[in-house]
Parts: C-alpha cells; structure tokens; sequence
C-alpha cells in the first residue's frame, strides 16, 4: 500500500470511529433527557412524545397542553437547534401536579467535550404556544 492510499485508509477508519462516537453520544443523551422526564413525571404518565429536530411539535404541545389542562402527569422533549452540541428541551408534570421545564445539552463547554448537562427548573405554570413552552413563574433558576 502507498503512502498516498494509507493515508486515505486511516482517514476513512478514523471517520467512521468518529461519526460511531457522535451518533452513539447523541442517542445516549436523548435517551438520558427521556429517562429523566419520565422520572420526574412518573411511570403512569402520558408520553407525548420525542420530537426530533425539524419534525412537527404541534401534535406533541397539544398532548401535553391537554394532559396539563386536565390535571394529568405527561412528559414531552423537544429537539431544538445547538451551535455545537444536541439541545433537547422538555416538560413533565407528575400524578400529584408538580411540574418541570427541563433543557439537556449534549456539551455545555462548547467544544471541550465535558459529558452532558441536564438542567431542570420547578414551575408553578408552564406556558404552552403552538411549537414550543417556557416554565412560567419558576421556583427556582438554576
């Protein structure tokens, strides 16, 4: 093999090991952010979904619209946009009506590869409009 083909070789091998990483990292951070609505929100709750960036949020707000008008414990993510890193922002709300905003963000360090960060704030209101929700008169701001 030439220099010119190892070369070639090792970038292929090294691309495909780094593109395993990112997908492996975003899936598992997805999956954390779920794992994380379903705790606060409960075994028993709706889910509303898992909403992909670039897909549809609105079936996804009503539901938990709903489920929240209707005094009943839901959970829903939303994928939003990051610069350099997974954004997932969601909502829960539990059996007994305590409700949450949570954002997980795959890297906070913006680049440096620190391990995801969750954070998850304690509302007394959520406000729900057609493709998105904030945590209204929060508890506590982290």
């Amino acid at each position: 093999m030439n220099n010119s083909t190892r070369f070639i070789f090792h970038v292929s091998i090294a691309s495909v090991v780094f593109g395993y990483f990112i997908a492996t990292a975003n899936a598992a951070s997805a999956s954390g952010f779920d794992a994380k609505l379903l705790e606060l929100a409960g075994k028993s709750s709706i889910d509303c979904g898992v909403v992909p960036l670039g897909s549809d949020t609105s079936t996804a707000i009503r539901c938990a619209k709903a489920a929240s008008n209707d005094g009943k414990a839901f959970r829903v993510s939303i994928q939003a946009q990051g610069v350099d890193s997974e954004i997932w922002m969601g909502a829960a709300r539990n059996a007994a009506g305590k409700m949450w905003t949570a954002m997980s963000d795959s890297d906070p360090s913006g680049g440096g590869h620190v391990g995801a960060a969750i954070h998850i704030n304690d509302c007394k209101k959520i406000g729900w409009k057609e493709k998105y929700f904030r945590c209204l008169d929060p508890e506590s701001i982290p």
